[in-house]
């Protein structure tokens, strides 16, 4: 994160390795908190009980097709 700005690097699809640069503040600002929790990943959740869970592709995927169409995916 630099300013208003997030980049982000990880594999897609097919495996190839993407690279982007995101200009918004609140995104920024979301990232940086999302940084703060405790633990090694940068995207995490924390549950009811207060433990905090890495973000997995199929809750990406589960939260998608529950607010969106039941064939979507994070692909």
């Amino acid at each position: 994160v630099e300013g208003g700005r997030v980049r982000l690097r990880f594999r897609g699809k097919h495996g190839i390795e993407r690279r982007m640069v995101l200009s918004d503040r609140a995104l920024a600002r979301t990232v940086r908190q999302c940084q703060t929790l405790p633990g090694q990943h940068l995207f995490c959740w924390e549950d009811q009980d207060g433990t905090v869970r890495p973000v997995q592709s199929q809750d990406v995927n589960g939260w998608l097709q529950q607010h969106g169409h039941p064939d979507i995916s994070a692909k």
